[in-house]
């Protein structure tokens, strides 16, 4: 039986300690390099700890979390980057990228925009995210209150912009970004740990895809220095 990083956050009480989580994100980054190198999009990203063989009485410790493996667990909805039938929804809901949600093209940006949603909620125990089932403007406006105005040239791109937007480019409503931010609280890290951290979010947290790191590029980010 595999451990579930689900598992994991429940032992630390809900989140996982960002000395864990980056090790865990470094692993999963290589595994979406090599994908995408592969032209292999996940679309879905579901993550696991290392198949170990244990029962469900074995304590693990943390050290051991430190020093193992972790592995993507299911590829999802995984097609081939040259695949043009490619599906309008996918991607789980809370962690949907702006050229989704928007119904433009979209590519293997999606994925880092889907690890860095997932990496927030392991870290602080909530979804960066959290719009209701059919609230894709309410998505939009999270989206825009955490990171920032849409660019025009992606909003240019996308039928249903008119549907979502005014003509000055703003969501229809908007939200409070401290109650986001407050969240990396619960991380229980040094401040200058988290400030990094949120660095890294940033550059994979990038609105216009264009402009979102790659997998290649996340791997060389200072937070992850150093980890094996």
């Amino acid at each position: 039986m595999a451990v579930h990083l689900v598992d994991i956050g429940k032992a630390f009480e809900g989140t996982i300690p960002l000395s864990i989580l980056k090790r865990v994100c470094r692993h999963t980054l290589l595994a979406l390099e090599y994908l995408h190198d592969s032209y292999i999009k996940g679309e879905s990203i579901f993550m696991s700890g290392e198949p170990l063989a244990y029962d469900d009485t074995r304590t693990i410790s943390r050290n051991e979390l430190q020093t193992c493996i972790f592995t993507l667990g299911d590829l999802g909805s995984a097609q081939a980057k040259s695949n043009d039938n490619r599906p309008r929804w996918v991607q789980p809901l809370a962690s949907r990228s702006p050229e989704v949600i928007l119904g433009t093209s979209y590519d293997t940006k999606i994925d880092i925009w889907n690890l860095a949603c997932l990496i927030y909620e392991f870290a602080t125990g909530e979804p960066l995210f959290d719009p209701p089932a059919d609230g894709a403007v309410v998505h939009l406006a999270q989206i825009e209150n955490l990171l920032g105005s849409f660019p025009s040239a992606l909003l240019a791109r996308s039928q249903d912009t008119v549907e979502y937007f005014d003509a000055e480019g703003e969501t229809a409503y908007t939200l409070c970004i401290a109650i986001a931010l407050t969240k990396l609280e619960k991380s229980k890290s040094a401040p200058d740990e988290i400030h990094v951290f949120t660095e890294f979010l940033g550059s994979a947290l990038q609105v216009d895809p264009k402009t979102r790191s790659s997998a290649s590029m996340l791997l060389s980010h200072p937070w992850l220095a150093g980890v094996q």
